[in-house]
């Protein structure tokens, strides 16, 4: 989705992840944006990643250990995928910052 209706789905009390960053968003009643739980401005973003693409933050909830072990496949290797490739960013990030 584009920066548009990423604040559409904020305003409607959902979670946003850039997927240039891997950072996460979301907005207060107010209308204040949080970047990781972090106040911020909309010049906080770089044009590369308020033009970038978005995803809805989506929360897998499990309460007992049933519900865990029974996760469908799907949602795992989703899960495995994203946290892979916000793995490799972060390397990649650290990298160039020393």
């Amino acid at each position: 989705m584009k920066w548009e209706d990423a604040e559409k789905v904020m305003a409607s009390g959902g979670v946003v992840e850039s997927q240039i960053s891997f950072t996460k968003y979301e907005m207060l009643k107010n209308g204040t944006i949080l970047a990781e739980g972090t106040q911020i401005d909309e010049t906080y973003m770089t044009i590369q990643e308020k033009e970038g693409e978005w995803e809805q933050v989506e929360y897998l909830h499990a309460e007992t250990k049933d519900d865990l072990m029974n996760i469908p496949d799907k949602d795992i290797q989703d899960l495995l995928r994203k946290g892979y490739k916000k793995a490799k960013f972060d390397m990649q990030y650290r990298k160039k910052q020393y």
